[in-house]
């Protein structure tokens, strides 16, 4: 599919999502959003994509809201637009399949929410992070006061949020924001090796595995026990699970179908 603000392309099980605005710091259009989403929905539908990366092409991941956008909104165009941007982070969160964000420059606002919201971050040492919201007089939008408590503590949290601090590569792989830093001309490698090795895992498997962390925090400890137990019952019955343990039993790598 041809697309005018997103980059994508296909190789070996992993799709890729490039957000390409970069005379706008690949901020959120609309049309951006639009794309995005289909792309998305098209890799969750595609029986051969098993990782799907999302990059930003030049300086930056994302700087966030489309301030043109903003400024010609009304509050009913803009709660909107706002509720637009949230439907993205729920779809990367809600996907069965792994989502990496490789983060090579800033990512700000909803743009920082749109890279922490994938399961894997993996950032250029030259990247920085922050939510930049209150000095636009907004809250923050984009899951950002749902995903930064639960990613690094409410007390982390507010002190990122209020002051609008802003973190370097390094200083958020070490309070748990991201998940690795890179050097920069290592990036693309570094992500790539990590979307072969989970494009190489039982996908039916992964999926669950995501759906069962990403609703941790919702469930106590014994409905989680449940949860994993119903689970568990539907993995037996798949071939990817006799592929598992044939290969296990005869010492060589498995090969799953998602089957």
């Amino acid at each position: 599919m041809d697309y005018k603000e997103i980059l994508c392309t296909e190789k070996e099980g992993t799709y890729r999502i490039v957000l390409n605005r970069p005379e706008s710091l690949n901020s959120l259009s609309n049309l951006i959003i639009d794309e995005l989403k289909s792309a998305l929905n098209y890799a969750a539908d595609c029986k051969g994509i098993r990782v799907i990366v999302l990059a930003g092409a030049g300086r930056a991941f994302s700087a966030g809201g489309d301030l043109e956008t903003i400024k010609n909104s009304d509050a009913l165009s803009l709660r909107d637009y706002v509720e637009k941007i949230g439907g993205i982070i729920k779809l990367v969160t809600s996907l069965e399949k792994p989502v990496i964000a490789e983060v090579s420059g800033v990512a700000v606002g909803s743009g920082c929410n749109l890279a922490i919201a994938a399961d894997i971050v993996i950032a250029g040492e030259k990247a920085r992070f922050g939510q930049g919201f209150l000095p636009l007089a907004f809250v923050n939008d984009g899951g950002g006061t749902y995903l930064m408590p639960r990613l690094i503590g409410l007390r982390k949290a507010q002190e990122i949020i209020l002051t609008g601090k802003m973190l370097s590569a390094e200083e958020a792989e070490k309070i748990g924001l991201i998940t690795k830093v890179v050097r920069m001309e290592e990036l693309e490698n570094a992500v790539m090796e990590i979307a072969g090795q989970l494009a190489a895992s039982a996908p039916r498997a992964l999926g669950f595995t995501k759906l069962l962390l990403n609703r941790s925090f919702a469930l106590d400890l014994n409905e989680t026990l449940a949860y994993e137990a119903y689970i568990q019952g539907i993995c037996k019955q798949t071939n990817d699970h006799k592929e598992g343990l044939d290969a296990f039993a005869n010492k060589r790598s498995p090969n799953f179908s998602g089957n």
